[in-house]
């Protein structure tokens, strides 16, 4: 009786806290039902709903290739994406970063509209491209100009959640990955699995904000989608091939980079058969620069180090194929490792303290846990020899969380409903 009548108080909490939102801000809900109606209006009449993607960054461009392929076949739709350099804590405040997403889109041809002026320096207004729904690259509102913000965008268009990555961490990284200012605005969230509609449902609760458990949908990854088209696992050439992709800041406790640089590079030099591919971070070298961990020569020196054929610095915009080419996967805590376990390749997880998640502690029973650098090196050695004895694990979480490569599909279906 005790649980139920806390139930109870939990349930009638929620509903005190979604009225006062509600009455303190009318204003902006009213503009929110309006939003929809007009939604709804355009499909009673079957006119074309007008979705914009928000793109900045070509390394996670794979999470809207697949969302951009199926919506541009659909006669319901009109897709535009929406390309903008954006602001960031490791570059100087007020100034703006262009990743290169407009040559990558020109590489492989799909068009896009340029949201800032560079000569004028103001930025387009999203309102005037008329968007229905808006889904962003990332949903970090510090990114973006005050037009672009998700607090502006949701007051004439739904905004959908789309993870840039897999979440496999709870505690401080989980809550930096889902911020309550950008979710408080959002119409739908679309996630991988149940554990992580209930992980998000629980987080944003946690922390003050009510969301309706029908805006959380299961819909798979559109990046597993995309990435699982172009999979490869072709047969091992002169070189076992070591995929490396540390963190990018330390101040996370997570990342190894400086605990195993050298270690790596020394084994991959003694060992001639061994080929070493370091795929850092986006924001890795302009984070440690801006840190002072490494200064601007420092990080010379490791791009001069990795431009030979047995060390290959990875700092392209796709990154499939190095997916393709290793043999092996040593990793911080990462969604990349989700993106991997699809090849049933091995995955040396280097581990520092544990910030899984539910999901990523059922994923990590698929990988070779390490803590030293000796540990390290002696499953690399046993792996090496053909020793894989989380084969048949890896299997059995490939078969309970990577069949049904639709997600793209899924989420049309249901912005068309």
């Amino acid at each position: 009786m005790k649980r139920v009548i806390k139930k109870l108080k939990e349930i009638n909490a929620v509903f005190n806290s979604l009225f006062n939102k509600v009455y303190s801000n009318s204003e902006y809900y009213q503009t929110r039902m309006i939003t929809e109606n007009r939604i709804l209006l355009k499909k009673m009449n079957r006119q074309k709903l007008n979705v914009v993607l928000i793109a900045f960054e070509p390394a996670t461009w794979l999470m809207f290739q697949s969302i951009y392929e199926t919506f541009s076949k659909s006669e319901k739709i009109n897709i535009t994406v929406l390309v903008i350099p954006y602001a960031h804590s490791t570059v100087p405040a007020g100034t703006y970063k262009d990743d290169g997403l407009r040559e990558y889109l020109d590489s492989i041809g799909i068009p896009y509209i340029y949201g800032y002026n560079e000569k004028t320096k103001t930025w387009i207004d999203i309102f005037n491209l008329h968007p229905d729904y808006v889904f962003y690259q990332a949903p970090y509102n510090g990114m973006y100009p005050d037009t672009l913000k998700s607090s502006y965008v949701c007051q004439f268009a739904q905004i959908c959640y789309l993870p840039y990555g897999v979440s496999i961490t709870k505690g401080e990284i989980e809550e930096t990955i889902h911020p309550v200012d950008f979710f408080n605005d959002v119409s739908f969230c679309f996630v991988e699995t149940e554990i992580h509609k209930n992980n998000l449902i629980s987080s944003l609760q946690d922390r003050g904000t009510a969301i309706a458990n029908q805006n959380v949908i299961t819909a798979g990854s559109t990046k597993i989608e995309q990435l699982y088209k172009n999979y490869q696992c072709s047969e091992r050439g002169k070189y076992f091939t070591i995929l490396w992709t540390p963190r990018w800041n330390t101040k996370e406790g997570v990342c190894t980079f400086f605990d195993y640089y050298d270690s790596l590079v020394k084994y991959t030099e003694q060992n001639e058969n061994i080929r070493l591919i370091f795929r850092p971070h986006p924001l890795a070298f302009q984070n440690f620069i801006a840190t002072g961990e490494l200064t601007l020569n420092e990080v010379n020196d490791i791009k001069n180090k990795f431009s030979g054929e047995k060390f290959i610095l990875d700092i392209s915009s796709n990154y499939l194929s190095s997916f393709n080419e290793a043999d092996i996967l040593i990793a911080d805590i990462t969604s990349l490792m989700y993106e991997f376990f699809p090849m049933k390749k091995p995955i040396i997880y280097t581990h520092k303290k544990n910030i899984f998640n539910d999901f990523g502690e059922d994923l990590s029973k698929g990988f070779y846990t390490v803590s030293d650098k000796e540990v390290l090196f002696e499953t690399l050695n046993s792996i090496r020899e053909g020793k894989h004895p989380l084969e048949k694990k890896i299997k059995q979480l490939n078969d309970l969380y990577f069949s049904g490569m639709n997600a793209s599909e899924k989420i049309l279906e249901i912005l068309l409903s």
